[in-house]
């Protein structure tokens, strides 16, 4: 919640204080959403990036829920519209900091969590390459 609320307020320095000194962002888009193509690294440059793109995910500028859960044992933010999931985004921690970050905005893996919120949601669609699945994020 800590991560969401820092994201949201568009403070670059109080979400860099909660992301590790080499946290990485890593996105699986698919082709077919807005991410970057290339794995971001540094707390800096990964919560310029996270409040830049934070007003766009959130009302009034789209109908978007948002929920807290865990995908693949990890805490992680879901963004709904009309009930069908548009991106996720999930945190791995060590220590009090995140060290990981995985957004995943591809839709065909997104597709597969509307069809089966339940399994989906540890199932290695929406995963990170530290739990089983390796191959469903990019390098």
């Amino acid at each position: 919640r800590r991560f969401q609320r820092a994201c949201a307020s568009g403070d670059v320095r109080a979400l860099a204080a909660l992301l590790a000194g080499d946290a990485r962002l890593t996105t699986d888009n698919g082709g077919g959403a807005k991410a970057p193509r290339h794995q971001l690294a540094g707390a800096e440059k990964i919560a310029r990036f996270l409040t830049a793109v934070a007003p766009l995910v959130q009302p009034p500028h789209r109908d978007l829920r948002i929920e807290v859960r865990d995908a693949n044992g990890a805490p992680a933010i879901l963004f709904t519209e009309d009930a069908a999931p548009v991106m996720l985004i999930s945190l791995l921690s060590a220590d009090g900091l995140v060290r990981e970050i995985y957004l995943l905005a591809n839709p065909e893996k997104l597709a597969a969590m509307s069809r089966n919120p339940t399994r989906a949601a540890s199932d290695s669609t929406c995963g990170h390459p530290s739990q089983s699945s390796v191959a469903a994020w990019p390098g």
